[in-house]
């Protein structure tokens, strides 16, 4: 597998497989996992296709490390250079048979090439998410509502809508295998200070009141996550660029807590428990039947409904009211790993 800029194939790749399936995420770590679901699902479908991820925020070869030992479902995958955005999506839509937009986790597919299959794929793809549908600020691509009124996870909206089941254990992140532990038994601990969605980050006194908590209990607290993330007061400090170093790490734990993101993928990818301290996003899209969900539920999630929601709150407040009380996460502690 090679990570390239555009143009994402060429001609002699294009000899190699009968046909070519493209999988477009714009985001973050979190959206790199879910492309990689995405990926296993097609391939389980369509086993002899060439499958090509694409991504605009590979941002580094640390990105690209989310994609080792991934070779099984995926052939290759892309960078589009930042600008022009627009144009660079279209000519890679136009580059592979079969285009899967899963931006906004509602799967809308387009079909390049001629095949019944794909044809009615693609129909009954218009059929599910057309009454959700309304022209967004990129066209020729749509922005699908449907995610803010789903009632169910993510998987089983891409799966609705793709018409082919995409699976939360379809996610994959490579472990390193030389990989120093801390000392066991220790729970992992992620700030998620180093994205972008500030209003997701839970306030440090409950990570700093959890870390004590675990102390008492006889668990040793790690910080984890990059050097970007927040290191978390009274834990053991285990923060790298290395993901699957990360991913190894968070193999062996006894439990993962972090707000709703990127290290609730990795827990779920290596069959790690994991509790997700929610705020502005909603627990029923983003839950793992694997994980602890955990929100006050003071305020409907504004994820999305408004300009710059991911930059602050907008009444005022210093972080989400929806974040759980430490009496919440200290009585969940107590049934997950002392009960």
């Amino acid at each position: 597998m090679s990570l390239e800029i555009m143009p994402a194939l060429t001609e002699e790749e294009r000899k190699k497989k009968p046909w070519w399936i493209g999988i477009w995420r714009m985001g973050g770590h979190g959206d790199h996992m879910v492309s990689i679901a995405t990926a296993r699902a097609f391939r389980k479908r369509f086993p002899d296709a060439g499958i090509i991820v694409f991504n605009r925020k590979i941002r580094a070869d640390t990105d690209f490390d989310i994609y080792r030992g991934t070779t099984p479902f995926i052939d290759k995958v892309c960078k589009l250079p930042l600008f022009p955005e627009v144009t660079g999506v279209v000519a890679f839509r136009e580059q592979v048979d079969l285009f899967v937009d899963i931006q906004t986790y509602v799967g809308v597919l387009y079909a390049n090439k001629e095949d019944p299959q794909l044809l009615e794929m693609v129909r009954k793809n218009r059929d599910r998410i057309l009454p959700f549908t309304f022209l967004y600020s990129m066209p020729p691509f749509s922005y699908n509502t449907l995610h803010l009124r789903w009632p169910g996870n993510q998987w089983e909206l891409l799966s609705y809508t793709l018409g082919i089941p995409v699976r939360e254990d379809y996610l994959f992140l490579a472990q390193r295998e030389d990989v120093e532990l801390p000392e066991a038994p220790y729970v992992c601990l992620h700030s998620g200070q180093g994205g972008r969605s500030r209003i997701k980050v839970p306030p440090s006194f409950l990570y700093i009141r959890t870390a004590a908590y675990l102390k008492k209990k006889g668990y040793r607290p790690v910080t984890v996550g990059s050097p970007r993330d927040d290191y978390i007061r009274g834990t053991e400090d285990r923060r790298t660029e290395d993901i699957n170093e990360t991913a190894a790490i968070v193999a062996n734990s006894s439990l993962v807590i972090c707000p709703e993101g990127f290290m609730a993928y990795v827990a779920r990818a290596v069959n790690t428990p994991a509790l997700i301290l929610f705020g502005p996003t909603p627990v029923s899209l983003f839950s793992f039947s694997t994980h602890y969900s955990l929100s006050r539920g003071l305020c409907p999630p504004c994820w999305w409904h408004a300009p710059g929601w991911e930059k602050g709150c907008k009444k005022g407040l210093g972080y989400c009211a929806n974040f759980p009380s430490f009496h919440q996460i200290e009585k969940t502690l107590g049934e997950v790993l002392c009960g």
